[in-house]
């Protein structure tokens, strides 16, 4: 009788980025800068209101969705891919925190005003006041899309086959910020740039151990 081995090995469970990736984000970023003002001049007015869908769509911005996203991937573990989901889970977690964290604090120092009527693509800076941690009236980058950017990026990442349905709904949520005239069309492409570097710096490539 032959004996037959059975060996261990590695798969990749949260998959690589494309090289491609962050320099195409890049140049869409730098593509975008000379048509700020042109798009966001098109957009409606600041008093617009906005339908259902919209408001659906800029919600994936926020973070609290992003946790119950990681909890319910989390969850499922319990009768799916146990390593790939909780792996999947800190990395939608961290990649969404992080980002949208870190598009706060750019915020702060590159003090970009909020589009006003009339000077759509002028990018300031604001002077720094008493208030300086505030960046509510700023818009550089977007927080919302470095949330949704970053959620999308790490479910991409996990099940890439659904890659077309995770960026079509961040891209909603970008495309929401600018259609509210909450920013201009670069300020939401250069979250998407943040938040691949990011998810490139977090998770380079993961792991997981089977046996065949």
């Amino acid at each position: 009788h032959r004996k037959i081995n059975t060996m261990s090995y590695s798969v990749t469970s949260l998959q690589p980025l494309p090289r491609w990736v962050i320099p195409m984000a890049g140049f869409l970023f730098l593509a975008a800068l000379p048509l700020d003002r042109h798009i966001s001049s098109l957009m409606p007015a600041d008093s617009t209101r906005f339908g259902f869908i919209h408001e659906i769509f800029r919600a994936l911005g926020y973070f609290p969705p992003s946790i119950g996203i990681s909890a319910l991937i989390y969850l499922s573990s319990n009768w799916l891919d146990r390593s790939r989901c909780k792996i999947a889970a800190i990395s939608v977690l961290m990649t969404s925190a992080i980002s949208g964290i870190s598009a706060e604090i750019i915020k702060i120092i590159i003090r970009s005003p909020d589009i006003v009527p009339g000077k759509e693509g002028d990018w300031g800076p604001a002077p720094w006041g008493s208030e300086w941690w505030d960046g509510t009236d700023f818009c550089f980058p977007s927080g919302h899309s470095a949330v949704a950017w970053g959620t999308a990026g790490a479910l991409s990442r996990s099940w890439p086959r659904l890659t077309p349905l995770w960026l079509i709904l961040a891209a909603g949520c970008a495309a929401g910020r600018v259609q509210a005239r909450g920013h201009h069309a670069s300020d939401v492409l250069a979250s998407l740039l943040l938040t691949l570097i990011i998810s490139y710096i977090l998770f380079p490539s993961t792991y997981r151990s089977i046996s065949d």
